[in-house]
């Protein structure tokens, strides 16, 4: 038989750590480390009798496919986020002061290998016996590219801030963040010099009130 058929080949896996240390009454670090990984895939099964020629193209007739399962081979598509961050909290008098910084790395990897075998569309079985097909698809590697492409997002954050109490009605926030997104020149997309350019001018400014009306209600207001 000619009929192909596909299956999915998903998972996600992840590990977190965090380490809370009090220096002393006042001053508390917080260590976040988080490593998972996410998967993708797309498997589709290679029919028992490719032919004399190797790989033969799929024809679907109506809604059902004869051939190599839709005329695709493997799909996968792979995450990895590695994520470390460090902050650093001060209490003195009616503040709390905080400060600090995270990195997270995105390493992406894609292989993508639809209609690499063609795929002929017939309207039904009469236009089949006809020879009459409205439409063929195929997938192709162009310029001497690669049906893979991989990217590694690198991202920084920094942020610091103070959260003011005046009294047991009024809560002031009040902080600054800045964030740095890069990309390597080591992507794999057909080209080995294309370059995303780094964005340096992420700086976001946010403030934050909020007033306690009586025991039950609280009216909140903010901006960034």
């Amino acid at each position: 038989g000619f009929m192909g058929g596909s299956g999915n080949d998903d998972s996600d896996i992840g590990v977190a750590f965090r380490l809370n240390t009090f220096f002393s009454s006042t001053t508390l670090n917080e260590i976040r480390v988080s490593l998972s990984r996410v998967t993708r895939g797309e498997k589709y099964f290679q029919t028992e009798h490719p032919g004399p020629t190797g790989p033969q193209p799929t024809v679907r007739i109506g809604g059902s496919n004869f051939g190599q399962g839709q005329g695709k081979a493997n799909s996968d598509h792979i995450q990895k986020y590695y994520i470390a961050g460090d902050s650093l909290s001060f209490y003195k008098g009616k503040h709390e002061l905080k400060a600090g910084a995270e990195v997270e790395i995105n390493d992406s990897w894609e292989d993508s290998r639809y209609f690499f075998n063609g795929i002929f569309y017939f309207a039904d079985r009469a236009a089949f016996n006809r020879g009459e097909s409205y439409l063929f698809q195929k997938g192709f590697k162009i310029g001497g590219g690669e049906p893979t492409a991989r990217y590694i997002e690198q991202q920084y954050h920094f942020f610091a801030q103070d959260t003011w109490r005046p009294n047991d009605r009024i809560t002031l926030n009040y902080g600054l963040r800045y964030d740095i997104e890069h990309f390597p020149k080591s992507l794999s997309l057909g080209d080995p010099d294309y370059l995303i350019h780094t964005d340096w001018n992420n700086v976001a400014p946010r403030v934050g009130l909020s007033y306690k009306l009586n025991e039950k209600t609280q009216a909140r207001v903010g901006g960034g």
